[in-house]
């Protein structure tokens, strides 16, 4: 069974509108104040799980987003990636891609394909799009932001080997095996020499490749792997 990670990216992207109303030489309106407001409502929501009233409080920082700055500035992109993540979480699929996709469009024309904002959303959207079957629409996703995140946070950032061990399993789900082992292989000894071999991330990745190498026909070899790499639900490890 090939198991994919939910995504690490589920972090809010505040930092451009923050950046806007920190300065000391903008006075912002009403409406960019607004979003800063919404944009700390939402934070405390996030985190304590009420994704339903982040949503509505998501749509209207989206809605003034669009309104004072326009579809092609990155604090536009970042309410819309906030956005997209809600109606991910709640299950509304299409609008989550379709936002996502809105995000990377702006982030691209505003901060570059090399920024980690550009990075994080090409992930997310990867992910969404992996989960629907979309393993061909994801790929050049997957390929992107492991390129962005290899540059800007170096190889062995954590977002680095979420990128790669993706990437890993939207190529080992395209068949490609011989292209995916070694990724998967790169992403379980990274985490593995950052996390320790109990880590759940750890474990998940080393299924993974063990779910690769068993398509390889190298059994041995993946049932060994999994002998070593314990459950943490069944080593109460968690």
């Amino acid at each position: 069974m090939f198991v994919v990670l939910r995504p690490t990216g589920r972090r809010l992207c505040l930092r451009f509108t923050s950046r806007l109303l920190c300065s000391g030489h903008y006075k912002p309106p009403p409406s960019v104040r607004r979003i800063g407001e919404l944009n700390e409502e939402v934070r405390g929501l996030h985190l304590s799980g009420n994704y339903a009233a982040a949503l509505t409080a998501s749509q209207e920082a989206y809605e003034l987003a669009r309104g004072e700055f326009g579809t092609t500035h990155p604090a536009f992109a970042s309410a819309a990636n906030n956005l997209a993540l809600f109606h991910k979480e709640l299950g509304n699929v299409d609008q989550a891609t379709q936002l996502y996709q809105e995000a990377l469009t702006a982030y691209k024309g505003s901060v570059g394909n090399k920024h980690k904002s550009t990075a994080a959303t090409a992930y997310n959207l990867a992910v969404l799009l992996r989960s629907q079957g979309l393993c061909a629409e994801a790929e050049p996703l997957d390929r992107a932001a492991l390129e962005a995140r290899v540059a800007v946070l170096g190889d062995d950032h954590p977002d680095t080997l979420s990128s790669l061990s993706s990437l890993g399993a939207t190529l080992f789900l395209r068949g490609e095996l011989a292209e995916a082992e070694p990724l998967l292989r790169r992403a379980l000894e990274a985490r593995e020499r950052l996390l320790g071999t109990s880590h759940p991330r750890v474990f998940s990745t080393a299924r993974n490749l063990a779910a690769c190498l068993q398509a390889l026909e190298r059994h041995e070899e993946a049932t060994s792997l999994l002998r070593y790499y314990p459950d943490p639900l069944l080593s109460g490890s968690l």
